[in-house]
Formats: structure tokens, sequence, C-alpha cells
């Protein structure tokens, strides 16, 4: 092949006036016809294909040709598509405009701007790279008895398509693809015969001439580049080509979970949604892969995961890997319908497939309840799965509303919908925003807005938008109208209504009427939420403390940050909200819940009399922190001290986590550190998981740790003993420390001598903590043999536990040789930085490893360098710390800026200053408040073991 050398080259875009980060829309892509041909053997690339021109790193490559059908919308004289490391034949390039040729004039190659500029152009031939990184069509590989056993496989999203073919990767642009793969059937390192996925099935069998097999696939519907799928690979996939049907497997295959998981949540989607099959793509392959970046992809017919994101084994994995993996199918499989059948226009509204698929997730967990409230019989999950037992509101709101809280309360974080405080524009995928703000935020104002539509509103209202948009790329804007037109064709939503229980559960499932106010669409409700960042805190009172008849409700931005201006960055909103506020009171014996709308005033409570307390944003069904003053708090509080399990566990959970908050920015909400102890004193007493998973310990170990019996726990209790063991063992509970030492030392890398699944990481970490290099060794020696991917993380996070330093500088050195995957080795280092002893191991690894860092971000695409950067210096507070970073990034400052990493350093300043001022500030105050109350209460010394805890907790994560 003659390749073009100016793919090297850079080349100035001429038309100052095109955003050079989007496309034009001159044309419109209508039909792909890709063919690829991969060499999967690095000792055979086939004639003329010297290694030595290969990019760094880069082994095995594969042929290609792209022939693209556009349509020209607008008069143009070029062709400009996305390209990235292809190196293109120019003298193979043409166009056609029906049966005759027209002349291409030239063909010039922009790769700074990830982009070919062409005059004209319709066919074109080029040779792509399997690079060992993760991204576009990738090189992998898995080891069978010491022998590396190499697949190829792909990773699209977010602009990772133009990696594979030349073509218009940008989400907005749907087309049909037709895809044929040139594969070898025999590896000389493998017994198996290897063969080719992509997102349709197989038309017709594959035509094979000697070792080399063409395999073509069915014509897939509309969809955008980032959810083409390959893969050659010589195992099987869940439901896959090769007629794995693994759900009729027993329970002891590691696939038999997800594939039951797989079809049940697809059952449950097609009942709330509209049927899978209806949608076009008549298979949903899942597959595991040795190494990948994310944690699974929703390629449309062929999902791909992390081993440890899809296998699990019933009787050795955690239940919490359990719930991740059942989570993570169902999120997945909520892709096909929100991100695959209707996808956003651009990333700035990513919310419209990953809030989506976040929220929906929980929807295909859940019990399928008919108007009656009964469970369906046709989608009971199988009773050996154990799905039908969990608490769905308890995980949702612990998993999801810590991380939204946390990362939306800075000037630095960014809207749902990635338009507003941000010019207008998002620059392609990387600036689509936070992760926890998409996700988690952008979850929980879909829950609400389920809880406050009704069930009937929101799920006829979704139907309604996925008829009407099938194929294509809505906006956020006619997502709400959807809604809007429902909402008005039911016609039965109030301004306020009385419950004997909450309008809702945690996961917004409400069979009620909306409550909703009158005069203002459905998006005029929500767009505040949507459309600018942060949130506020209520100041609530009662409006008369004697009669307690309602509440007075101010509200403000909320900012952790003393030193922030609310009203930056600027909004055209004005970071006002209005607020969807539940409020429960008890009166009378009884708890009873009120629903309605408000942004600053009071609401009547209404015939109500007798009020013992009352509880705003009861059951979290909102996102905002609340603040108690007067007569209101005090009556909360003299329930907490008397018993506190009157009041509900989401409420002790939030009051608890908001008042730790609030002493975060004593200038704006009036709260010190001293003052959130005193209020939170009956956490002494708490042993509720909800309450100590969102507020972080003796009476929580005496009810889940290591005196449980195994027997007869149940999985939601399971999540509670982990939980309890690494606290317990954390803040040094004697018992638990020795219990750990013990089964670490009983531990010789056999099954029956292995932990207990929910007690392994605790003996794994605090084990190795208290034990010697002899344990630490035979751990190490484990992981060479082990192939479970859960089991290998579990591994690992006991590694990263020891307190000598030698061991762990050794350990970090491990990390970065090849024992550890590069998907893996940022979390592993990341779990030394969470340690006492490696923090500032971790630093001087940083420092000392740069050209390391350097070298695999710049060569292998690694983008991990931001997370353990930031993970590491995260609780430093002290000047000192503070000297180091900032040397570090003035000697650094190229390779930081060429790295990309100017935005990760500028948030770690800010945090280091952060941490300065608040342990300035609190320190001594909380060194006072525990001497003071060391002896509350007589004997116990609760108090003050729970004030150390949670100082830890604060001073180690919450900073």
């Amino acid at each position: 092949m003659k390749l073009s050398p100016a793919i090297f080259a850079a080349l100035e875009v001429a038309s100052a006036q095109r955003d050079p980060w989007r496309l034009p829309t001159t044309l419109d892509p209508l039909h792909y016809n890709i063919r690829i041909k991969a060499y999967l053997d690095p000792e055979d690339q086939g004639e003329d294909n010297d290694t030595i021109n290969f990019p760094a790193n880069t082994q095995q490559h594969f042929d290609a040709s792209a022939r693209i059908k556009m349509n020209c919308t607008e008069p143009t004289s070029e062709i400009i598509l996305n390209s990235l490391y292809l190196d293109f034949d120019a003298g193979q390039t043409s166009l056609k405009r029906g049966n005759a040729d027209v002349k291409i004039n030239s063909v010039v190659f922009d790769n700074d701007l990830e982009q070919i500029n062409e005059e004209i152009d319709l066919s074109i031939d080029y040779r792509g790279y399997l690079q060992p990184n993760n991204f576009g069509f990738y090189i992998s590989y898995y080891e069978n008895e010491g022998v590396r056993n190499y697949v190829a496989s792909s990773q699209m999203q977010g602009p990772y398509a133009r990696r594979v073919f030349p073509g218009f990767d940008e989400p907005g642009f749907k087309a049909e693809y037709s895809v044929t793969m040139e594969y070898q059937q025999k590896m000389p390192w493998s017994n198996l015969d290897y063969y080719p996925l992509s997102n349709m099935p197989y038309k017709g069998q594959a035509a094979c001439n000697g070792n080399w097999c063409t395999q073509e696939f069915e014509k897939t519907v509309k969809m955008s580049s980032y959810l083409t799928a390959f893969a050659i690979v010589d195992f099987g996939s869940l439901i896959g080509e090769k007629d794995q049907l693994m759900s009729a497997t027993g329970t002891d295959n590691p696939m038999w979970f997800p594939a039951i998981s797989t079809e049940r949540v697809t059952d449950q989607f097609g009942s709330v949604l509209r049927s899978y099959k209806d949608m076009g793509v008549e298979k949903a392959d899942q597959i595991a892969l040795p190494d990948f970046n994310a944690g699974a992809m929703e390629n449309w017919g062929l999902v791909t995961y992390r081993e440890q994101s899809l296998l699990y084994d019933m009787n050795r994995d955690r239940f919490d890997r359990k719930f991740y993996v059942a989570n993570v199918v169902s999120h997945e499989m909520a892709h096909m319908w929100f991100g695959d059948f209707v996808t956003c226009q651009f990333w700035d509204e990513l919310w419209l497939n990953e809030a989506f698929a976040t929220f929906i997730s929980y929807v295909g967990l859940e019990e399928n309840r008919d108007s009656n409230n009964s469970v369906r019989e046709s989608l009971k999950w199988n009773d050996d799965s154990s799905v039908g037992t969990w608490d769905l509101s308890r995980s949702f709101i612990a998993n999801r509303y810590p991380a939204a809280l946390q990362h939306d309360q800075t000037t630095s974080s960014n809207p749902i919908v990635n338009i507003e405080n941000n010019n207008g524009k998002v620059e392609g995928h990387p600036q689509a925003g936070s992760s926890n703000i998409i996700y988690s935020k952008g979850g929980i104002i879909l829950k609400n807005i389920r809880c406050f539509l009704g069930d009937e509103v929101f799920f006829g209202g979704l139907q309604d938008y996925l008829e009407k948009f099938k194929y294509s790329n809505p906006d956020s804007y006619d997502l709400t109208q959807a809604w809007e037109d429902k909402r008005k064709s039911v016609g039965k939503d109030t301004e306020s209504e009385k419950y004997d229980e909450s309008i809702c559960d945690g996961i917004g499932f409400n069979q009620k009427s909306g409550v909703l106010m009158s005069g203002k669409t459905v998006g005029e409700h929500w767009d505040p939420w949507l459309r600018q960042m942060g949130y506020p805190f209520l100041t609530v009172s009662y409006s008369d403390d004697s009669s307690k008849a309602g509440i007075n409700v101010e509200q403000k931005r909320f900012l952790n940050n003393p030193d922030d201006d609310a009203s930056n960055p600027p909004s055209k909103l004005n970071y006002k909200w209005p607020i969807p506020l539940q409020t429960a009171f008890k009166t009378n014996g009884a708890i009873k819940y009120m629903a309605t709308w408000i942004e600053n005033g009071s609401i009547d409570f209404a015939e109500t009399s007798d009020i013992d307390f009352a509880i705003v944003n009861a059951d979290y069904v909102s996102f905002f922190r609340t603040k108690y003053d007067g007569q209101i708090l005090e009556d909360l509080l003299n329930v907490l001290s008397v018993d506190h399990t009157e009041v509900p566990s989401f409420s002790r959970a939030n009051f608890v986590a908001d008042y730790f908050a609030f002493a975060e920015n004593k200038p704006l909400t009036g709260v010190d550190i001293t003052d959130t102890f005193e209020y939170t004193s009956f956490m002494a007493e708490e042993t509720d998981f909800v309450v100590w998973k969102i507020s972080l310990v003796q009476k929580y170990y005496d009810n889940f740790g290591y005196s449980v019996d195994l027997s007869k726990i149940v999985d939601m209790d399971r999540e509670a003993m982990n939980l309890a063991l690494l606290m317990s063992c954390q803040y040094g509970n004697a018992d638990c420390l020795a219990n750990s030492k013990s089964l670490i030392e009983k531990y010789d890398g056999s099954l029956q001598n292995e932990p207990d699944r929910d007690q392994k990481l605790t003996a794994y970490c605090y084990g190795i903590q208290e034990s010697g290099q002899g344990e630490w060794d035979k751990l190490w020696a484990s992981y060479a043999t082990e192939q479970n991917a859960n089991e290998l993380y579990s591994i690992r996070y006991g590694l990263a536990c020891s307190k000598d330093p030698a061991t762990i500088k050794n350990w970090l050195q491990l990390i970065k040789g090849d024992d550890i995957r590069t998907q893996d080795k940022h979390t592993a280092i990341n779990q030394v930085s969470g340690t006492e002893v490696g923090r500032d191991l971790v630093w001087e690894f940083i420092e000392e490893e740069w050209q390391w860092i350097k070298d695999k971000t710049l060569q292998e695409s690694w983008t991990r360098a931001s997370s353990i950067i930031s993970t590491c210096t995260s609780t430093f507070s002290t000047a000192e710390l503070k000297q180091k970073v900032a040397a570090f990034r003035s000697a650094k400052s190229a390779d930081i800026k060429q790295m990309g990493l100017e935005g990760t350093f500028d948030n770690v300043m800010t945090t280091i200053d952060k941490n300065i001022k608040w342990r300035e500030e609190n320190e001594q105050n909380i060194v006072n408040w525990i001497n003071e109350n060391g002896n509350a209460g007589g004997d116990s010394g609760d108090a003050a073991a729970m004030a150390a805890s949670v100082f830890f907790v604060l001073a180690s994560i919450l900073l």
C-alpha cells in the first residue's frame, strides 16, 4: 500500500468561521460499508508491513476500506471527516456521483484536529493500528497456561471511532452500517477457533480460503458512529454467535447471574418502555474482555464489559460486586433505549444517554408492579438470584446522593445540560462534564421527575418520546415537552397533596397522581435543575413556634468553600430553583407526608395540629440540603436524642450529611463543627446502614461484625457487614483487627481457606496491615494464578494496606510493571493513596516516575494520570505539601500542558487551599470538643469515639 506521509503533518484550517471541534453540516452520512482485515499475530503482519513504522508500543495492525454514501444538504467543495492514527492510500481515494466519477483535486490530512479535510471524497483505503491502549479497535490478551492469547475488540465512545474508520464521528450524524471482517480462524497459541462479532447477526456463513475467513454482517439500523463495535475472539459471549444461552447453565457458572440479569431487565424495559425487538436489532450479545478502559459500553447488539463488570461467582465474589454486575448490565441495556435508539445531538446533552441509563437501571432491577401494587408473575426475579429481595431505594440513595451533592457544591461544577456556565458550547466528549453530575445528579433529577409526575405520566411520556424521536437525536426540550403533552392528556396532577406514606419510594415509584404547579410547564419546573450548576440549601423554621401550623422556607445556593462567590460563574437562572418539597411530620402518633412546590415563602400544613416534629425533604425525594432553625430544630434534636429510630433512616442520613457539609462553610450557614457534633451525637447509637454509608463504631460492629452467622445472612445485610468491618478496623477496633490477622494467616491461596466473600476486603487489608512480609508475599503469589477479576481486585486492595514503606514502594513498582493490567493501574495506585502510609509514597512515585506517566499518557493514550494526581493530593492540608505540588507543577509545566492536565492541577491547588483553611479553622475546635465531651454520658465515651471517627472521615474522605 502506498501511504501518504501527510497524515503526520499539521494543517491550519482555512475557515475561521467554522468551529474546529465540530463537523460542518453540509453533508449527511446515509450508509457506511466498512471492511476490516485484522492481523492479530505479531509475527504475521502480512507483506510490506514493517512494524518499525508502527506507532510506539504497537505490533499489530489492520487493513481496511470505507465506502461512505452521503447526502449533500448544502453546496460545498469539500468533504471533512474525522480521522486519527489512520494511514491513507491517496491513490485509492475516489468519489462517484451516481455511476460517474467525480474528480478529486487534492487530499489533505489534518492530524492535529483529528480530521481529514478533502475537497471531495467517498471511497477510502487505509491502514489502522491495533494499539494496546483500549481505544478504537485495539489489541488485548489473556494468558492461558503462561501463553498469551491475543484478541481484538473496540471502544468507540467518545471520539474513538475515528481511529477505526474515517467518518462523521459525532453522535448527531446517524447512518446505517454494513460490516465485513476478515480474520484468521486458527492462531498458533490457541486450540480454539477465532470468530468475529459486530453489532448485527451474521449474514450467512463465513467464506474461508485457507486460514483466512471473511464474515459479512447484516446491515445495522440508523445509529451513531460511537456505537459501532468489532471483536475477534476465541471465547464466548453470554448470548452470542455460538448460541450460548448461559442462563440455562447452573448457578456455579460466573456467566449465569449476568445472563439472567440481561434477560430479566430487557423484559422489564420492554414492559415499561417498548419491546427491544421492535427497535430493529435482533441480538444483544454481552461479552467480557480482558482489557477494557471503561466499566462497560452500550454498543447496540454487542455490549462490551470489563470482566469484573460482567462475570460474577455466586460463591466467591462480594455482594457489592453482585449488585454492581446487575446494575451495570441493567445500565447498559437501558442504553439500548436511551443512547442507541434515541441519542443526544452532541456531548453537551450527554445526560439524555447517561443520566437515563443511570436511573432507569434501577427501574430495570425493581419489581414490576401493576396498578394494585402487586408484582407481575412474568417479571418476578429468579429466587436463586435474590435480586427480588434487594432494597433498591437504599442502594440508589446511598450510591448516588453523596457523590452528586459533594461534586456540585463548588463553582467549578457544571450543569447537567452543559451549555449554561460554559460559554454556550462544549468542545468534544472530554468536556461533556463531570460524570458525577451527568450520571449521579442527572439520575437523581430523573428520580425526582418520576416522583412528582407519577408513573403514568413519566413512563407514558417516555414511550411517546421514544416513538417520536426513534433513530434520531432529540434535545432536552423535546423530552420535557413529551412529558408536558402526556401530563395534559392525563390531567390528574394537583398543586399539593397529603399522604399517609411518602409520595414515592427511593427510586421514584409513584402510582398516585402527580404534584405540579399550575400555570407552569414540566420544563419550567425542572429546567433550573438541568441548566445551571449547583443546588440550594433551605433554611426552614416553623411559621409560628407555638401552633406549628406551617413552615417558612428561604433558599440560597450552597457552596462548601467560604471563599467562593455564589454568583459565579454567571447563570441566566440566577441560582434560584423551584423546590419540589416533601415534608413529613409526626402528629397523633403517626408520620404524615405533604408534597408541594415552593421557592421562598411559607407552607401551610392545613388542619394539622399537635405536631411532635417535622422533617423537610423527607426520604431524600429531592436534591438540596436542609438547615433547621428555632423550634423545628429543637423538636428534631429532641426526638433524635430520645429515640432516633422514630425518624426514618433516610431522613436521619440526610440530617447528618447536611450538617457536616454546613460546617465546611460557617460564614454561609452559621454552623460550625462543634454544632454538628452536638446535633449528631445520636450517631453513637446508630446501626442503620444508610446513615453510616452516607454520613459516616462499636454498635454497628456488634450487629454486623465478624460474629455474624454467615449461614443466615441475606444479601442486604452482607453489604452492611462489609461496611461495618472496614470501618471498625479502620478506626482500630481490636477484635476486628485480631480476626483479620487470623484470617490472613490462615489463608494459603486455597478456596477452602479463603475468607468469606464479604469479609475478604477487610481480612486482606487489615490482615496485611497487622501481619508481616510473609503474608504480603503469600497474597501476592496468589495473584499470579488467580483468574477471577473480582478476586484480583480484592487482592490488590489488600496489598495496598501494608504499613511498611519499603513494601509499598515495591508494590508501586509492581503496579508499574506488566503484572498489573493497564486498566487496573490507576485503581491500584489510588488504593495506596487511600492508606495512612501510602499517600506520601504515591506522591514520591509521581515525582520519580513522571516520565513513565508522561509516556503512557502521550504514547498509549492513557487517561488516568488526572485520577492518580487528584486522589493522592486530595487530603494534602499543609503549606509544606502545597509548596511541593506548586514546585512540581512549575518544573513540569510544559509536560502538564502537553498532557492536558492544567485543569487537574488548578483543581488540586484549590482543594489544598480549602483543606489548609478548614484545618486551621476547625482542628483545635475538634480537639477541644472531644476533650470536653470525652466522658459525656458515663463511662462509655461513645460521644468522643464518634467525634474522633467523624473527624478522621472528614479528614480522609470529605476534604
